[in-house]
């Protein structure tokens, strides 16, 4: 089926609410977060803050990945495209981890057998590729999502359906 823009992000604005409000719940009932200090190899002290449970947050996020995830897919099936599109900030996140571990682990084999430039190169280029791959290219396909979630969907029918509620 589709979903019109509002119908969509309406249903997105009930989920932020439904887990603010859980959230919410979660530092009522669990308290906030809490600071640990940790030792250097120096010696010296490292504090890092530590979040809390969060099982009611965990529990509502787990009941709406289904339904957040048919709404996107609907969605951009009013807008013409097929459903699979929300799952491309995803895939090419984990392909930039996949292709970042394995530079990163042909660098570590190098330097073993030959620490020199040609392995720094490489191991630079690991990060760079895991940064890359893990923060940026995500980030863009995050933004043309939203940009195909926002657009206006096809006025009749299309190949997914009749346009939803009749208009």
């Amino acid at each position: 089926g589709r979903a019109s823009r509002s119908e969509f992000w309406y249903f997105v604005l009930a989920a932020i609410l439904l887990s603010l409000a859980a959230s919410a719940l979660d530092m009522a009932l669990f308290g906030e977060t809490e600071t640990a200090t940790l030792s250097t190899d120096t010696g010296e002290a490292a504090s890092a803050s530590v979040s809390g449970p969060t099982p009611i947050g965990g529990l509502v996020g787990l009941a709406l990945f289904l339904p957040l995830l048919a709404a996107n897919w609907r969605r951009l099936h009013d807008t013409g495209r097929a459903g699979w599109w929300c799952l491309l900030p995803h895939a090419i996140g984990v392909i930039g981890l996949v292709l970042g571990m394995v530079l990163g682990g042909s660098a570590a084999l190098l330097e073993g057998f030959d620490p020199g430039p040609a392995a720094e190169a490489v191991a630079a280029g690991g990060v760079g590729l895991l940064v890359l791959g893990i923060l940026f290219a995500p980030a863009v396909a995050y933004i043309v999502l939203i940009v195909w979630l926002a657009s206006r969907g096809e006025p009749g029918a299309n190949r997914f359906g009749p346009p939803p509620h009749g208009a």
